[in-house]
């Protein structure tokens, strides 16, 4: 466990690493004849100094683990057990990141901007290597590598590319894939199902929920869940974390200052909240409050969830 809350999670070679509060913690697991469930675990702290309080995005290149915390970024070396925020003066830092073919790509801050690092190397960003998803005007608002293709999420519109091989900047978007809906939240995308899924936006409205259907947004939001997230004063800080349970795959969807939780079950496409009674808050016997965690990783045979209080919790 630990003493502060899980802001993000990521498996890389057989370890369990999580951003808790300030801190890069690796979590190991082995067998133990003495533990009664056969599990015990090895925690280290492997890095400090970590930015910020709110969510991180998290994803490795088989050498190197990179955290973008929004604006800053990190680099965790695997191998050498080195750990620093990115000291590159090119880097502008980062609010999602993903990895495809040796890559690390992320997007910029307030801007359209999709940059990419030097090839295994996050560490190293020439000036030049971004490019601008130019579709629609809008600023980029979060990013995600599915199926090794980069969906590229404005506040309208969302672009997607791939690795097309070029010298300079080796991204370009891919004809014709190009959805007229964007994304109300960077940290509600998310993947499961080999599917894409996110709270979206657009210039008409913003509040409901789509998954992926080729290049297309099919809903799946009702019209009761859309009457409720429409409702929150804001929706821009949602959270999403996906796993499967039980042939289940799970979208969580929790929005920090409603202090509310929504969960989609891909595998009956209905939708349930999920909580707890608080009893700190409510004049009496307490509020139904939000689901604690905020983020989810499968190892070592069960599904770790992080929560936004502090320490870890499993299921299965």
């Amino acid at each position: 466990a630990t003493n502060a809350p899980v802001r993000g999670m990521w498996v890389a070679q057989n370890k369990l690493y999580a951003v808790a509060g300030s801190r890069l913690i690796q979590i190991e697991a082995s067998y133990s004849a003495t533990e009664s469930d056969n599990t015990q675990y090895t925690t280290t702290i492997v890095g400090t100094g970590i930015a910020g309080t709110g969510p991180v995005s998290m994803v490795d290149n088989g050498r190197q683990i990179f955290i973008a915390t929004n604006p800053k970024g990190y680099i965790y070396n695997i191998d050498s057990g080195v750990f620093a925020q990115i000291g590159d003066p090119d880097c502008p830092g980062a609010v999602t990141v993903g990895y495809v073919n040796g890559y690390f790509v992320f997007n910029e801050p307030n801007s359209a901007r999709v940059w990419v690092t030097a090839l295994y190397d996050g560490a190293n960003i020439d000036a030049l290597s971004f490019a601008s998803a130019e579709a629609s005007p809008d600023n980029v608002v979060s990013l995600i590598v599915d199926h090794k293709e980069i969906w590229i999420f404005g506040n309208n519109s969302t672009e997607v590319w791939y690795d097309a091989g070029q010298p300079d900047y080796p991204l370009a978007p891919i004809q014709g894939a190009f959805l007229e809906t964007g994304c109300a939240a960077p940290y509600s995308v998310a993947k499961m199902d080999n599917s894409v899924f996110w709270l979206a936006a657009d210039a008409r409205g913003y509040g409901m929920v789509y998954r992926a259907r080729g290049y297309q947004p099919q809903r799946i939001s009702t019209h009761a869940i859309e009457y409720a997230i429409q409702s929150y004063a804001t929706i821009s800080d949602a959270i999403a974390y996906t796993y499967q349970q039980d042939g289940h795959f799970f979208y969580v969807l929790t929005f920090p200052t409603a202090n509310v939780t929504w969960v989609y079950d891909a595998a009956t496409n209905m939708w349930h909240q999920r909580g707890y009674i608080d009893p700190t808050i409510g004049p009496t016997n307490g509020q139904y409050a939000r689901h604690s965690p905020s983020c989810a990783a499968a190892y070592y045979g069960r599904v770790y969830l992080g929560n936004s209080l502090p320490g870890f919790s499993h299921i299965g």
